[in-house]
């Protein structure tokens, strides 16, 4: 196993064993394999876009302008998204508890949010379209890819993931009003 896949393996046990003493949504989310997943690229994304920030030139400043609006983004849907998604196999399986409340009111905060977040997007997207120019000006074909995956993610989460994290909460508001 390489040292950077044992390190990440080593942290995933780390955050599993932590959530499952502390009921919390967030450690509810850390318990869950996809959403670890999930933040595991948001970190990955702040690094990849952190370390272009230390060239020069447009590259440098495109990723510095990316970075600024895509890491309070990634914390907003760390903090009051993907927790939502801990619950999706359990309501597939038919269990909503009591101690599912917590959805109920993070899921009110995405349909709040919900047009701030879009707006988000739209300016990551941006953002990542002009890191996107400066990487095809500079000849890099790695770097254009990784915009455009990127992208690609926020597409996602917008098309899935927000609409995912409302339902859950209605459907734990549904079955406990019962």
């Amino acid at each position: 196993m390489r040292p950077g896949m044992r390190r990440s393996l080593l942290s995933f046990v780390v955050l599993a064993a932590a959530a499952a003493t502390v009921p919390s949504p967030v450690a509810a989310a850390a318990k869950e394999p996809i959403l670890y997943q999930m933040q595991a690229e948001h970190k990955a994304t702040q690094a990849r876009l952190e370390a272009l920030t230390q060239m020069t030139g447009p590259v440098a400043a495109a990723a510095q302008r990316a970075l600024a609006v895509i890491r309070p983004h990634d914390q907003r849907e760390e903090e009051f998204v993907l927790p939502l998604l801990s619950l999706v196999d359990d309501l597939v399986d038919g269990k909503v508890t009591p101690d599912m409340a917590w959805a109920i009111p993070m899921s009110d905060k995405v349909i709040a949010e919900r047009g701030k977040l879009y707006d988000e997007h739209t300016a990551i997207i941006a953002a990542l379209n002009e890191l996107g120019t400066a990487a095809q000006a500079s000849g890099d074909a790695n770097l254009l890819a990784f915009t455009q995956e990127v992208a690609g993610d926020e597409v996602n989460d917008g098309a899935f993931v927000y609409p995912t994290a409302i339902l859950v909460g209605k459907l734990v508001r549904e079955k406990l009003a019962k």
